[in-house]
């Protein structure tokens, strides 16, 4: 695999967290990807983190609102070629 290259902005949760919706393949509201990752992760960021990091992925289109009422996110193409070290993320607008 090839290595990821993260943006000046990036960190060790944007990886959690792309890596979990990559590995459930459905979309997910903030309170269950935060709840679900500290039961199978050894986390030290709290739901309000990742409600933040979800809103910076969103912006920079590494994840996607699959539906708006509930806000509830999954990984888009770009997110995915990023997990896989064939997108550079400090290319994307930050």
């Amino acid at each position: 695999m090839a290595r990821r290259r993260r943006a000046y902005w990036m960190n060790e949760k944007d990886d959690i967290i792309l890596e979990y919706l990559d590995d459930v393949g459905v979309a997910e509201p903030p309170a269950v990807i935060h709840f679900n990752i500290s039961r199978t992760e050894e986390v030290d960021f709290v739901e309000k983190t990742t409600k933040r990091r979800l809103k910076r992925l969103l912006g920079l289109g590494l994840v996607t609102l699959a539906y708006e009422k509930g806000r509830y996110y999954e990984i888009t193409d770009e997110g995915r070629a990023y997990l896989a070290g064939d997108l550079d993320a400090s290319e994307l607008d930050g």
